[in-house]
């Protein structure tokens, strides 16, 4: 399917609904946690299941078809800095300040959770003060530490200014930091309090957003009148300054509902015609005005009937308000914002349940559009939804299953990058081509969720098209001159550098912002030629003899490499008679006689060399004795750790016979003899005595081998017949047999009088699984019906339930028609806490189908085993 921006641009017509598109290649692992767009057009994505700590790339296929792309793992941060801790520790969040940066490194920091506090520890939330930057090119990532004072950072806002500056919130006041992305590693600046904050005091679920002047634009959250209105506020890059931006109509604000506090807000989108789409979590969405400074009431989102039952939750049958809560959002190309909200509900047991639902707002109306095949079963906030350069949307939900949205409409032309200057000819491989001309960067970021997922798409991509083959390139684009929004007739630029695995010919090269490309221009791709050499190798017969001696500690090796090669400007010249010399680290004489094939002058040098490697591996026995004393019941425990040197000598012969390129084969027989002097420790603990003795036996098999080659290569200057006597020392290959004896003992005694203590393992409460079995009921052939399970820790303390990886597994005799397609449990399960199962049939036939799933986890009743029925119709 062609995505919008390779269609030509008609303007945005009446919302229709897009087309949702599973991904041909799925992810091997679960995608939610962040999904971003580097500027080479591969998305970045993080491993949802924290303790996998992995990351991974998404790359279109040579058409450019994300639908068609490719994974591959990519590097991970390693351990970090952690205020919570003496020493680094394995850094994988959730929840988190983050962005592409103008060099196009991307950069994160903060996490509400973490690999080693919510899921090595189990403390749950822990808010780490952690940050790591990415650099795309090296794929390797350097760790930064905090601003200066901030011990916790969480799933702090952020925003990267119009000049560049990647700006982060501290959440527990009203305290902000910038990045000095130049130094190295970088570093922030000194924290600063913004005046202008008179009512609200923290920056806590604030969601930022940048306007075409280059302000930042927030609603509040804590401030008192949020239960009935929502003031706004919009801070100023220079002045550092937060002004008023007048107060919004309706609250969009959820603070609590039942019993259950919330405190969260919807994500806010700058649309193509200066307004501000700010999407609440109560219900209520409102129109701010950028230009007049104001506001307006939009459409609100409507109710739906609650299907979700799990555990303690029930929604069934309950009317529930559609939110955006935590809800992702994004800008198609026709100038529509993609939202997805969903219910959340007044039972602490419940909280965000399933469905999210999808709508278009196109400035006036919200209709709601088509869902994606997981949304049924998943709540909103799991969702993330970012603009890829096709002008598709790609929907992650923390599962591993990936959908496009292919949207109905098109951008209009006025919207579109313009290319002033580009080079007319760039190379393979080459790099910083600058490129300039106007709206570089769109018209707005384009992605957005809040305080815990930033992913802003506003800068450029440079995508090159071979005219011959039709074959997509992405060149990787960085030092953009500005990641303002909305430059309109400012010229800005940027530099872009040619992959190396480019097709070369005529070419037509576009620039891309937010899914919207401009009109091609011309460019001639040229890939250097490989310079071609001429090659004569003679013929020759030569029988060298070889004959070495080494003498190894342990292991021995030695290489010596024969080589003749010949190039158009020879060494040495000869009309008749060729001779060769080689040069060895040991000693070798052969004598050939030769007619060379090619009546030439050749000129050729040979360097020989040989290897020989021996590697003993000796037998040792020790006796370790210990006896130790408690004053009651304990295990006497010995451990003897020992260590030996060996020396060996090996003696090898070889004889080797060579013919053209001469390779020659030699037996050789290695003695060697290795003695040992080990060192031994002993460790005891017991109650009453206990007398332990250990007899331990290492055998080592000592090997030997070396290698000789010689290759002769000529290239000849003139045309002759000659005969050539060359002088040579080949490599050879030989098979040594060793002996080797080492001898070892040690004894440790040890007395202790101590009370020993236990601590019991506990093992987590039963897993609570239902429905089970699973049944499915009829479906049509080839039509695909979703099911869920739900599970659940009854216990009300205790440790966690941990899942395996993968968490669960159905038999592979029928795999295309039962599914596990997605699952919202991560890697552990608290008490009182639950999670849900989707699984999948699709029936290839007709007839009764049955199968099973196995969750795989260390509950009290692990494992657990779900059958399986559906009937293909």
């Amino acid at each position: 399917m062609q995505a919008p921006d390779f269609l030509s641009a008609t303007g945005a017509p009446a919302v229709t609904s897009g087309v949702w598109t599973a991904l041909n290649n799925q992810p091997s692992f679960v995608a939610s946690a962040g999904a971003y767009l580097l500027t080479d057009g591969r998305v970045l994505v993080e491993d949802a299941q924290l303790t996998n700590v992995a990351w991974w790339t998404l790359t279109p296929d040579n058409t450019g078809s994300y639908l068609n792309g490719s994974w591959a793992q990519v590097a991970s941060p390693g351990p970090c800095p952690n205020g919570k801790s003496a020493v680094s520790t394995t850094y994988a969040p959730l929840y988190y300040a983050s962005a592409v940066l103008a060099d196009d490194r991307f950069v994160m920091i903060g996490g509400e959770y973490d690999y080693n506090y919510t899921y090595v520890n189990g403390s749950g939330e822990v808010w780490t003060d952690q940050g790591a930057i990415y650099d795309p090119v090296a794929n390797s990532w350097t760790c930064i530490a905090p601003p200066t004072g901030w011990t916790q950072i969480g799933d702090a806002q952020s925003a990267v200014l119009a000049d560049g500056t990647f700006m982060i919130a501290n959440p527990f006041n009203n305290q902000v930091a910038t990045l000095n992305a130049g130094t190295s590693p970088p570093t922030f600046s000194a924290p600063f309090t913004p005046t202008g904050k008179t009512t609200d005091s923290r920056n806590d679920e604030e969601g930022w957003i940048l306007l075409p002047n280059g302000d930042v634009f927030t609603t509040e959250v804590w401030n008192s009148n949020d239960a009935t209105e929502t003031p706004a506020l919009t801070y100023s890059p220079v002045s550092k300054v937060w002004s008023s931006a007048g107060i919004a109509p309706d609250p969009l604000v959820l603070l609590t509902k039942g019993t259950t506090t919330y405190d969260e807000t919807g994500p806010a989108m700058l649309r193509p015609d200066g307004t501000v789409f700010a999407s609440g979590a109560v219900g209520f969405n409102d129109i701010y005005d950028t230009v007049g400074g104001t506001w307006s009431s939009g459409p609100s989102f409507p109710t739906i009937t609650g299907t979700y039952s799990a555990g303690a939750c029930n929604t069934v049958g309950v009317t529930e308000q559609l939110v955006m809560a935590d809800a992702p959002a994004a800008l198609l190309p026709d100038g529509n914002v993609l939202v997805a909200p969903g219910a959340v509900d007044s039972q602490s047991a419940c909280e965000w349940v399933p469905p999210t639902e999808f709508f278009e707002f196109d400035g006036t109306n919200l209709t709601q559009v088509a869902e994606s095949t997981v949304a049924p079963e998943v709540p909103s906030y799991v969702g993330r939804l970012l603009v890829l350069p096709t002008g598709q949307v790609l929907y992650t939900n923390s599962a591993a299953y990936i959908e496009l949205y292919t949207p109905a409409g098109s951008p209009n032309p006025s919207w579109a990058p313009t290319i002033a200057t580009s080079p007319a000819t760039v190379t393979a491989g080459g790099t910083n081509y600058p490129i300039s001309g106007t709206q570089f960067n769109g018209l707005s970021q384009a992605v957005s969720y809040g305080d815990d997922y930033q992913a802003a798409t506003n800068f450029p991509l440079v995508r090159i098209a071979n005219n011959g083959t039709g074959h997509v390139f992405y060149a990787r684009t960085h030092s953009h001159s500005t990641m303002a929004v909305a430059t309109g007739s400012a010229t800005v630029s940027t530099e872009f550098d040619v992959p190396a695995g480019i097709e070369g010919g005529a070419s037509t090269l576009v620039v891309v912002a937010n899914g919207i490309a401009s009109s091609s221009v011309a460019v001639n791709v040229l890939v250097p030629s490989p310079t071609a050499t001429a090659t004569a190798t003679p013929t020759a017969t030569a029988t060298p003899t070889a004959s070495r001696t080494a003498t190894t500690t342990a292991t021995a090796t030695r290489t010596a490499t024969s080589t003749a090669t010949a190039t158009p400007t020879a060494s040495a010249t000869r009309t008749a008679t060729a001779t060769f010399t080689a040069t060895a680290t040991v000693t070798a004489t052969s004598t050939a006689t030769g007619t060379p094939t090619a009546s030439a002058t050749p000129t050729a040098t040979a360097t020989a060399t040989q290897s020989a490697t021996s590697t003993p591996t000796q037998t040792a026995t020790s006796s370790a004795t210990a006896t130790a004393t408690r004053t009651s019941t304990a295990t006497a425990t010995v451990t003897a750790t020992e260590s030996a040197t060996a020396s060996a000598t090996a003696t090898q012969t070889g004889t080797a016979t060579a013919s053209a390129t001469p390779t020659a084969t030699a037996t050789q027989t290695a003695t060697m003899t290795a003695s040992a002097t080990p060192t031994g420790s002993a460790t005891a603990t017991a109650t009453s005595t206990v007398t332990a003795t250990a007899t331990e036996t290492a055998t080592a098999t000592p090997t030997a081998s070396a290698t000789q080659t010689a290759t002769l290569t000529a290239t000849p200057t003139a045309t002759t017949a000659s005969t050539a006597t060359a002088t040579a020392t080949p490599t050879a290959t030989a098979t040594a047999t060793a002996s080797s004896t080492a001898t070892a003992s040690s004894t440790a005694t040890a007395t202790e009088t101590a009370t020993p203590t236990a601590t019991p393992t506990q093992v987590p409460a039963r897993l609570k699984v239902g429905p089970s079995p699973a049944k499915f009921g009829k479906v049509k052939v080839g039509r695909t019906k979703l099911a869920t399970v739900t599970l659940m820790n009854q216990a009300k303390k205790g440790p966690p339930i941990t899942f395996d990886n993968p968490m669960t597994e159905i038999p592979p005799d029928n795999p295309q028609e039962f599914k596990s397609i997605t699952t919202t449990c991560g890697a552990q399960l608290f008490p009182k806490k639950k999670c849900k199962l989707t699984l999948q049939f699709r029936p290839d036939s007709a007839g009764s189908k049955s199968s099973s799933v196995t969750i795989f986890d260390n509950a009290g009743n692990a494992n657990q085993v779900i059958p399986l029925s559906g009937k293909g119709d």
